[in-house]
């Protein structure tokens, strides 16, 4: 005889918890159907006041129909109903803000709906073509933020939107060798022909602007290229399958377009815009001091400080006696109040200076020092929107005080500085437009330069024969020619005002010697 296995069975305590589990889950559920049944009926609500605001924005009464949506999409919040029924009820508010003739805040609506459904179409009660187009245009600005933006050998970019009835401002640069020309091709949207326009030279580059009566509602693309003088194509920034977009709106919320320098084009209010606008070259004005596209003369103000190395050396007060010139080439000394020690031997002086001791008479250590400071006078031509040319002079303050160098010829013999330097700002159009841009500069010129430090001397003075010590500065000196490199960044308040810092090194040379220096330099420009 077989024996089946008898089915299992739970014990009386697990059988308790069981029904416990089971029965929490179905209490669970029990609870939900409300929620879920009030879900379905806002949901349902909502789409019912679609209906019921068509049938007010058809007879007329707009206000009503916008106040009925709103009171559906607050019903709704964030998940009482469905992401379709939500964007619908945004994109039908956007509908009837357009028939009250809200056209700006329906296009806004109109995103806010894509944004949430982007494949959301258009619902057909709303049979007016220019919502539909408004539609349209909405539709196709969020299509187009998601497309790679183009490439090329122009540097150039899009404006992020422009006005209805503006004219739109198009500038590009480039460092291609032998250009000509530079050619922009745009239409509206994606059908139709291009409308080629010329960009004229502007600034360090090409700029001007398409005219008011191509800039309509929707989006404006475009791609630009370069030409030789013969009319061969040798670079682009886009092509006809790959095209620069930007939307046009019937009001905008940021800076308004503008070209480098220039004030922003003012909307043509249905007047035609001339084909070709002659725009204002260097140094000229339309329209206004504000329509410039950059100053050409910088004055201004510039400190900096010398970091310099000063050598070791020992005897660097001694004089040979027979010259009355340095022991150490282009080491002078000086007493507290600033004369020359030794003092120089002199026709008919009845007594002798005095003479330093050999081995005793000062001692220069190998250190860092802090050297000159600058206090200059600058002025600056600008030939472009990136390059200055000019020079500058001051006076250098905290140098060698004594006679002596000057007289033997060594370094500058007043404390002045002359300079000639050229400066090249990075970035675009930077001398024509507010904000940072790095720099970098080389120059050359005539200065007084040196480095000092504190020593004591030993003398022996013939009129009491005996030995004293005093305190005296060790100054080594260079140049008085120098040559200069740095850079640093450049702030710009305005197209009239900057602010300047950066380090400079420079590599004094002459009849004083070589004493490199690296400092930093800070300088205020004012633009006229």
């Amino acid at each position: 005889m077989s024996l089946r296995p008898r089915p299992p069975t739970l014990h009386p305590r697990h059988r308790v918890a069981w029904l416990a589990v089971v029965g929490t889950l179905a209490s669970l559920v029990l609870l939900a159907r409300p929620a879920l049944a009030l879900d379905r009926r806002t949901d349902a609500a909502a789409k019912q006041a679609l209906v019921l605001a068509a049938k007010d924005h058809a007879s007329g009464d707009n206000d009503g129909a916008l106040l009925r949506l709103q009171k559906a999409l607050r019903a709704c919040g964030g998940n009482r109903c469905t992401v379709a029924t939500r964007a619908a009820v945004i994109r039908d508010s956007g509908a009837i803000q357009f028939a009250r003739g809200e056209k700006p805040k329906a296009s806004f609506t109109f995103g806010n709906a894509l944004d949430l459904a982007p494949d959301l179409a258009w619902s057909s009660v709303y049979d007016d073509k220019d919502m539909m187009a408004e539609w349209a245009a909405v539709k196709d600005e969020r299509a187009a933020l998601r497309e790679r933006p183009p490439e090329g050998d122009l540097d150039h970019v899009p404006e992020s939107e422009q006005a209805v009835d503006t004219p739109l401002p198009i500038y590009a640069e480039t460092n291609i060798s032998g250009v000509a020309k530079v050619v922009v091709k745009y239409r509206m949207g994606d059908e139709g022909e291009f409308t080629r326009r010329n960009l004229p030279r502007f600034g360090g580059g090409w700029g001007g602007t398409i005219p008011c009566q191509d800039v309509k509602r929707g989006l404006l693309r475009y791609f630009i290229q370069a030409f030789d003088a013969e009319g061969v194509p040798i670079g682009n920034s886009g092509d006809v399958k790959h095209l620069y977009f930007v939307p046009i709106r019937w009001a905008i919320g940021g800076e308004p377009p503008h070209l480098p320098g220039q004030s922003p084009p003012e909307a043509c209010n249905g007047q035609a815009q001339p084909e070709e606008t002659e725009l204002p070259g260097p140094g000229k004005e339309h329209g206004g001091p504000n329509d410039e596209r950059y100053v050409h003369f910088w004055i201004g103000f510039s400190g900096s400080v010398d970091v310099t190395f000063m050598p070791s050396g020992s005897d660097v007060c001694a004089l040979t006696p027979a010259t009355q010139q340095p022991v150490n080439p282009a080491f002078y000394c000086t007493n507290p109040d600033g004369s020359d020690f030794p003092t120089r031997a002199t026709a008919g002086a009845t007594k002798p200076p005095p003479t330093p001791i050999l081995g005793r008479s000062g001692q220069s250590n190998s250190a860092v020092t802090i050297g000159d400071t600058r206090i200059l006078v600058t002025l600056d031509y600008a030939v472009n929107t990136h390059f200055l040319t000019g020079a500058r002079v001051g006076y250098v303050a905290q140098s060698y005080p004594g006679a002596a160098a000057g007289t033997d010829g060594h370094g500058a013999s007043a404390p002045i500085h002359l300079e000639l330097r050229e400066t090249y700002l990075f970035g675009h159009a930077p001398l024509a437009r507010s904000g940072f841009a790095p720099y970098g500069f080389v120059s050359a010129g005539y200065a007084k330069f040196d480095a000092s430090q504190l020593s004591f001397e030993e003398t022996q003075t013939v009129a009491n024969g005996g030995p004293g010590p005093r305190p005296v500065t060790v100054w080594k000196l260079g140049g008085p020619f120098f040559v200069a490199a740095g850079g640093g960044a450049r702030y710009a308040f305005s197209p009239r005002v900057a602010f300047l810092a950066g380090l400079k090194a420079a590599l004094p040379f002459g009849s004083g010697g070589v004493l490199p220096s690296l400092g930093p330099e800070v300088q205020l420009q004012y633009g006229f």
